[in-house]
C-alpha cells in the first residue's frame, strides 16, 4: 500500500531471483483500473483474448535474473510492459548514464524447437542465433507465446530498486471470438458460426 509498501523477495537457486508484488497493491485504484482496461482492450482487439491474469510488478537489481522456463497453463500470450528508464541524467554532470546492464527478456527462437529440421551443417550458431533478446525500454509492451522457453538475463549494476529493471507482467487469457461495430450479437452469430465450422473442418483435414 502507499502507507507501507513491501517488495516480496522471490528466490529459487538456479531458477529465479527477483523482487515482486501484485501491481494492484502498488498503484492507486483509479490508475490500476485504467491500466487493466487498456490491456484488456488490447487483448481483445489484437489477440482475441477476453481476460488477463492478475498483473505483477517486478523489479530486478544487481544479481537478479529469471532462468529459462515455459509458462504453459496461464494463458496463450504473455506480456511484459516495461517501466524501466534505461538511461537517466546524472545529478553531477547532467549526462545520461545507464544504471545497469542485462535485464533483457530472452526468448528461444522458434527454429531451435525444430532444430534438426532447420539444421545447416555449413553454418555455426552463436548466442544471437539461438536467443532473441528484448531490452526493457520504457513504455514498451512485449507480447510472446509463453510456451517458448524464455527468461530474463542477469542484471549487473545498481542495487537501488528505484533504478532497477521495473516491469509489469502477466498473461492474456480466455481466447474467445471478438467482434466490434454496428451489428448486434444475434445478427452476427449465424454467419460467425458458419465461418467457425468451415475453419474447424479445414483444421481437421
Amino acid at each position: 500500500s502507499s502507507e507501507r509498501f513491501v517488495w516480496d523477495y522471490w528466490h529459487v537457486p538456479e531458477q529465479y531471483s527477483l523482487l515482486r508484488t501484485p501491481a494492484k497493491r502498488y498503484f492507486n485504484a483509479k490508475a490500476y483500473e485504467k491500466l487493466e482496461d487498456a490491456l484488456l482492450t488490447y487483448g481483445q482487439k489484437r489477440l482475441g483474448c477476453s481476460a488477463i491474469t492478475p498483473i505483477w510488478l517486478s523489479c530486478y537489481i544487481d544479481g537478479c535474473y529469471q532462468g529459462m522456463h515455459a509458462d504453459n497453463p496461464h494463458g496463450p500470450w504473455a506480456f511484459v510492459l516495461s517501466l524501466t528508464d534505461l538511461e537517466e541524467e546524472s545529478e553531477g554532470d547532467g549526462k545520461k548514464h545507464k544504471h545497469f546492464t542485462g535485464g533483457e527478456t530472452t526468448i528461444l527462437k522458434p527454429h531451435i524447437l525444430e532444430y534438426w529440421r532447420t539444421f545447416n551443417a555449413s553454418k555455426g550458431a552463436e548466442k544471437s542465433d539461438i536467443l532473441e533478446k528484448v531490452p526493457p525500454h520504457f513504455n514498451q509492451l512485449t507480447v510472446f507465446d509463453p510456451r517458448f522457453p524464455h527468461g530474463v538475463s542477469t542484471v549487473h549494476g545498481t542495487r537501488d530498486p528505484r533504478h532497477g529493471r521495473l516491469v509489469l507482467h502477466g498473461w492474456f487469457a480466455d481466447p474467445t471470438p471478438f467482434f466490434d461495430g454496428a451489428l448486434l450479437d444475434d445478427e452476427i452469430e449465424g454467419p460467425l458460426n458458419a465461418c467457425l465450422e468451415d475453419i474447424g473442418r479445414d483444421l481437421q483435414t
